[in-house]
């Protein structure tokens, strides 16, 4: 081997070893004051043990060495990560701000707490910066940077128009911009996301959020609270788990199949009519729809080989009126039959 060769191989090996991975570990976020409830920035060094997790590491929130942690972690610009851990109850937060995306890159996990009355751990996509004056409310990005499952027992990802239970600064309004899920390209495809539910209680994903994900949903996706928007969009949704409206509008923008149930319900409130709106045609559908309260907006067409089921509010016998299922002219609404 002359000399030249020799330096070649050499060259290689190095630049080999620079470009491989670094040894993933388990990055537990663990602020200073615990047991109180406490939060901190995600970009904190200090806050994280060993280190701010990267690319092929696993961010656990809400434990640390076994014992359960009440948390907040915000994040406030871009970062990414290889897997999130989120553990315990409502108080449990990992809250994606106006300003920061999170790509996340291998299957997750949110969990409840084990206490049936509890939330569970979330991913909440907040509309402002804390402390900060701007009149920017929009909130932030979760983005799906390969095909991945975030799973889960009671957990939540979570949007409110009225920031969920932050403080609602005078400067945000309720015309601000939603957080919004959406994928990665991956060698010219979307990056598909899947939400499953796999324990006692549902993984649920509700409220202010765009979801622009390529979606398999095998949980609970959709909207409640008086104002709340939920949007379905760009890329197709499908799955088997239950897409819902309990106050708050649920906008259907793409095509959706499968098997998955659609519901309208909730409380007797004016001020908080369930809605879901058919803006895409829908024709692949073999799932029930239940119409409790509400009001199901067909603008194009549907069909699902489930039934339609009518139930009043106080007599679950008793059928609202058919206006409570509402089809634009030339448009169709099909149930219990075959779908062409």
């Amino acid at each position: 081997m002359n000399r030249k060769c020799g330096l070649l191989i050499i060259a290689s090996i190095v630049i080999s070893h620079l470009a491989s991975p670094a040894h993933a570990v388990d990055c537990y976020f663990y602020p200073p004051d615990y047991p109180n409830v406490t939060g901190g920035n995600w970009g904190t060094p200090q806050y994280w043990d060993p280190q701010i997790p990267g690319v092929g590491d696993r961010a656990v929130i809400g434990e640390h060495q076994g014992e359960l942690v009440i948390v907040q972690c915000y994040v406030t610009d871009e970062r990414q990560v290889g897997s999130l851990l989120l553990h315990g109850g409502c108080n449990t937060r990992l809250l994606i701000g106006h300003e920061g995306k999170l790509t996340v890159y291998q299957n997750s996990r949110i969990d409840g707490d084990g206490i049936e009355r509890h939330n569970g751990a979330c991913i909440e996509f907040y509309r402002f910066q804390p402390g900060a004056a701007t009149s920017d409310c929009g909130a932030g990005e979760l983005c799906i940077g390969a095909d991945l499952t975030i799973a889960g027992d009671g957990g939540q990802i979570l949007g409110n128009i009225n920031s969920g239970q932050l403080e609602n600064p005078p400067h945000c309004t309720q015309g601000s911009n939603p957080g919004i899920i959406t994928s990665a390209n991956v060698g010219g495809l979307p990056a598909l996301l899947t939400l499953q539910s796999d324990g006692q209680r549902p993984l649920q994903v509700h409220g202010y959020i765009d979801i622009r994900a390529k979606l398999f949903n095998n949980a609970r996706v959709g909207v409640e609270g008086v104002h709340n928007v939920m949007k379905l969009s760009r890329w197709p949704k499908t799955g088997s788990g239950e897409w819902y409206s309990a106050g708050g509008r649920l906008e259907v923008h793409v095509p959706v199949t499968w098997n998955a149930m659609w519901r309208l319900y909730g409380d007797d409130n004016d001020d908080n009519v369930p809605l879901i709106w058919i803006n895409a045609a829908c024709t692949e559908l073999a799932g029930n729809v239940e119409v409790s309260r509400g009001k199901l907006q067909v603008d194009e067409d549907f069909c699902t080989t489930g039934d339609l089921i009518l139930q009043g509010v106080n007599n679950p016998q008793a059928p609202y009126p058919g206006s409570r299922i509402s089809v634009s002219a030339g448009k169709s609404a099909q149930f219990s039959g075959s779908c062409p």
